[in-house]
């Protein structure tokens, strides 16, 4: 259900998402276009909401970014159920927090590199580092060319202690 707040500003409008969280259709001079949008927005996807609010691919942050690749794998295939959900469970604990503040187009090796090794530092082992750099290499995969010149996450090394002569995950 759409409703609208009286801020100062001006209308603020609401309405719930599929999982019924709260969410802002923004801030309208006049109480009725607040509502008018929040309907708008209401039964539309996240795929399809950032395509109305013209958010283009890679646009905003890492965590807006993921929820809308996450919804679009869900609902367009492209992993099986199970990988989804891992990816959905390592990228929301360990890299959310983490860099899901950092604008997409900000994200290089640089940045990668200097999560994993907080993650190291909090105790992640090499194994969980791993599968999480596989799925946010995954999320940004669709964003090369055009929104990042090279996938962040390639070239990134995840070191595996304890096995000598192995050498490292790529």
């Amino acid at each position: 259900m759409a409703y609208a707040v009286k801020r100062a500003g001006g209308f603020s409008g609401y309405y719930r998402d599929v999982h019924g969280k709260r969410c802002s259709a923004g801030i309208f001079p006049t109480k009725e276009e607040a509502v008018i949008r929040a309907r708008d927005l209401e039964g539309l996807t996240p795929v399809e909401r950032a395509q109305v609010s013209g958010t283009a691919p890679g646009g905003g942050t890492y965590a807006e970014h993921f929820e809308v690749w996450l919804i679009d794998v869900r609902v367009n295939g492209g992993l099986a159920p199970r990988s989804w959900i891992a990816y959905e469970n390592h990228i929301r604990r360990l890299v959310l927090p983490l860099i899901g503040d950092r604008p997409v187009a900000s994200l290089n090796q640089k940045v990668i590199r200097e999560m994993f090794a907080v993650m190291t530092r909090n105790g992640v082992g090499p194994h969980m580092r791993f599968q999480t750099k596989c799925a946010i290499g995954r999320s940004l995969r669709e964003l090369v060319p055009s929104v990042l010149a090279a996938n962040p996450t390639h070239g990134v090394k995840i070191d595996r202690p304890g096995l000598s002569g192995l050498g490292r995950w790529d």
